[in-house]
């Protein structure tokens, strides 16, 4: 009995170990010419939630943007074309996603579709 309490306790450890390890990948940062939006604290309860809300990036200058949910509930950054989706976000995550291709990426929160940002793509001049 002792021994099967054991061996399960293991595979749970080198499980969460294996989460933590393809979550939190090593050796990688983000650019340091990302945009940062913030999902700002109480965002359920305001029309955009985002801050800023609307962007604009440039193709090989600053066209990484990083989500980060400051608030106490878990949201999402969901594009409306679904070409990004984060996922659930809980307080205090990240999301990163590079934009490659001109467009206007509308998004949303998927728990709270009042909430909405626009990320625009250009190609630089």
């Amino acid at each position: 009995m002792r021994r099967a309490v054991l061996l399960v306790l293991a595979t749970v450890v080198l499980a969460a170990f294996a989460i933590f390890a393809v979550t939190f990948p090593r050796n990688t940062s983000p650019p340091t010419n990302a945009v940062h939006v913030s999902i700002i604290p109480e965002a359920g309860s305001y029309a955009t939630g985002y801050n800023p809300d609307n962007i604009t990036v440039v193709i090989g200058v600053n066209n990484t943007v990083i989500w980060t949910n400051n608030d106490n509930e878990p949201h999402t950054v969901t594009a409306l074309d679904n070409s990004f989706n984060s996922g659930n976000m809980n307080p205090g995550d990240t999301y990163t996603y590079t934009f490659k291709t001109p467009g206007t990426y509308p998004y949303t929160c998927t728990y709270h579709p009042w909430m909405h940002g626009y990320v625009t793509v250009i190609q630089p001049s």
